[in-house]
Parts: C-alpha cells; sequence; structure tokens
C-alpha cells in the first residue's frame, strides 16, 4: 500500500475553521486552536479527537477503506498471536480492535444515507 500525498480541502472548508488553524490529512483535517500545541498525534489521525472528515469526498473514503483493510490484516495477526499466548499480543489485539471500530464507525458515517453530502464528521473538543 503506497503512500498517496493528502489533498488539500476546499478553501471554503479551511474558511470554516474560524479563528483556529488546521491539520490536513490523509482523511480530512483537524482543527487546532492557537494556543494549542501542533499535532501531537501526527500519523495517528484515526485516533485523533479533532479529525474532520467532510461525506462526499470519495477519495477520502477510500483512504480510510484501505486503512481498515489494513487493520483488519494486523488485527488478525494480533489475534492469533494473542490466541498462542505470545506476550503483549493483547494489548496489540484491543490496540487494532480501537482502531478497527473508529474507522469502521467513521466509513459507515460517511457511506449512511441519512448523511448530507458535505456534511463534517467531527470529535472536536473545540467545537463542543
Amino acid at each position: 500500500m503506497g503512500f498517496t500525498p493528502p489533498q488539500f480541502p476546499d478553501v471554503a472548508d479551511l474558511e470554516a475553521v474560524g479563528e483556529g488553524i488546521a491539520h490536513v490529512t490523509e482523511y480530512g483535517f483537524c482543527v487546532h486552536d492557537f494556543s494549542m500545541l501542533p499535532c501531537q498525534k501526527h500519523r495517528d489521525c484515526l485516533s485523533c479527537t479533532e479529525q474532520v472528515c467532510i461525506k462526499g469526498d470519495d477519495e477520502k473514503l477510500e483512504h480510510l477503506k484501505k486503512q481498515r483493510d489494513g487493520i483488519r490484516l494486523q488485527l488478525g495477526k494480533a489475534q492469533k498471536a494473542s490466541e498462542e499466548s505470545v506476550y503483549g499480543a493483547d494489548r496489540w489485539s484491543q490496540h487494532q480492535c480501537k482502531k478497527s471500530d473508529r474507522v469502521g464507525q467513521l466509513i459507515e458515517i460517511l457511506e449512511s444515507l441519512g448523511t448530507a453530502n458535505g456534511s463534517d464528521q467531527e470529535f472536536s473538543p473545540l467545537k463542543r
């Protein structure tokens, strides 16, 4: 699975950030307040509470599906190792389960007919 550079979000998307700043990822973007440190979860975007995914961006949805496939592969390896009582494999199984759940939820939302195109799906404490 090769790396595909992230596509820059629509200017309107970034303008909607307001007073914050955005970090563009291969799935969408995350929003930070200037008083916060720059991204501390770089390359772990699925675990980030500030990641925003926009419904209708098919390319980013495909990135999520590829990520899901990789996570499933790693989860299978970790579960097999855990069944064989390999030290530490249980922690990796739990970690991959969380990632699998998260990516699955995002894909489900982004494919849902009940979610309008252009809707942003976020987990940002800044917006709360």
